[in-house]
């Protein structure tokens, strides 16, 4: 929506603008972390290398142009550049699992139903109501 803003006109600063995409892209990258996690503990460790391996290259990308900015990405580069190389490792020793060439994530997340439906069926006598106009 901000950037539909910001074509139309100029009101938007270009620091916010940085800003968000910023957080944008650590927020995906955090969300990638998670997912590597998620995908280790079900024993797809080379999936998993993946995963950290393509966020760790769109981090690298996505390096902010504030020198303030720039330190927690680098931060969170060194954390996902230890975890590339923890899961490589692991792998190499223990898994033996093939690293895909790319990852795609599940189109959606699969849902269980945990409401049924139940027909209604009344325990005392009801009547309808009348009303008088």
């Amino acid at each position: 929506m901000l950037q539909a803003i910001t074509r139309e006109s100029k009101d938007v600063s270009s620091r916010l603008m940085g800003y968000i995409s910023s957080c944008k892209a650590l927020h995906e990258c955090k969300s990638q972390q998670y997912t590597a996690e998620c995908l280790k503990k079900e024993g797809k460790i080379g999936v998993a290398v993946r995963v950290v391996s393509q966020a760790l290259s769109d981090m690298k990308k996505s390096m902010p142009k504030e020198e303030s900015w720039k330190s927690v990405f680098r931060q969170v580069v060194d954390d996902l550049s230890a975890m590339v190389r923890k899961y490589e490792h692991e792998n190499d020793f223990v898994w033996h699992d093939k690293v895909p060439c790319a990852y795609e994530p599940p189109s959606s997340p699969q849902g269980v139903k945990i409401v049924y439906r139940i027909p209604y069926q009344p325990q005392k006598w009801e009547r309808t109501l009348v009303f008088k106009l």
